[in-house]
């Protein structure tokens, strides 16, 4: 009789095992959810971001015709795209490290210089003049390059204040207040 209470015993000690790792990983399965929540709000403030910024220069150098506007709307459709993906791995990048200007800018300059280089290879590759010609090359590879850098720095600004505001939250946990090492 002993024995069968101690291999019920055993039995129900499985079973509430079992339970516990269950919920464990609904509530890591939860917290996934909701990093995977605060990732697609960080794209779409830095998302919109990108559309309020690109809006205004796509309007000021609207060339006629059909293929000037379609030209402009994929541009316009690239900017939101890219500042989309900025804002999910700039909250990835500045976690809580929020003195740290250099991660910061270089998360900018990294989305922009990548973004420039694109452009300018292929400026670079469809222009006649050749490679390396002030006007048709290395002047509108400089200004997109420009462009790029504050294009990125609004979506970043933009990202910073949805942090401050509490609409987003940073990636991984929070910080020990106690721990003077963090």
């Amino acid at each position: 009789m002993a024995e069968a209470e101690v291999a019920a015993a055993q039995k129900m000690l499985e079973a509430a095992e079992m339970e516990m790792a269950a919920a464990r990983q609904g509530q890591r399965d939860a917290g996934m959810d909701e990093e995977r929540k605060d990732s697609v709000k960080a794209g779409i403030a830095a998302a919109a971001a990108g559309l309020v910024f690109s809006l205004p220069l796509l309007l000021s150098n609207q060339s006629g015709g059909a293929g000037g506007s379609v030209s402009a709307a994929l541009g316009l459709a690239a900017s939101v795209v890219s500042c989309f993906l900025f804002g999910v791995t700039y909250r990835y990048i500045v976690r809580y490290d929020i003195t740290n200007t250099q991660l910061r800018g270089g998360a900018v300059g990294a989305f922009g210089l990548v973004r420039a280089g694109s452009a300018a290879d292929v400026l670079q590759a469809t222009s006649s003049v050749g490679p390396f010609d002030l006007d048709t090359v290395i002047g509108p590879a400089a200004l997109y390059a420009g462009e790029s850098m504050l294009l990125f720095t609004f979506a970043a600004a933009v990202v910073e204040k949805a942090f401050d505001l509490g609409l987003v939250k940073r990636f991984g946990p929070a910080p020990d207040p106690g721990n003077s090492s963090s």
